[in-house]
């Protein structure tokens, strides 16, 4: 699983580091901030998009559940999180 990590935090730990003078490979001196910094809060976007069956249900292209008759402007699936931005 990729580790995903706040780039804003990222750039000011390199900030920190005084690298001009010293005898360290830039590779050596990225692995340890990236291994210090705090992973981020992220999950992996679903995207998928709402069809209509012949009864009317809103139906999820990703788990298949409904939402009932009409609701298609929903951004999101309530069972599964998919957000409805599919194009066709």
């Amino acid at each position: 699983m990729a580790k995903y990590i706040d780039s804003a935090e990222l750039e000011n730990r390199i900030q920190l580091i005084e690298c001009g003078v010293l005898n360290i490979p830039i590779r050596a001196i990225f692995d340890d901030v990236a291994r210090s910094c705090h992973g981020a809060d992220v999950v992996p976007v679903i995207h998928a998009k709402w069809i209509i069956t012949s009864d009317g249900i809103c139906r999820c292209t990703v788990c298949g559940n409904g939402i009932g008759k009409k609701n298609k402007y929903y951004p999101f699936c309530h069972w599964c999180g998919a957000k409805m931005d599919k194009e066709d």
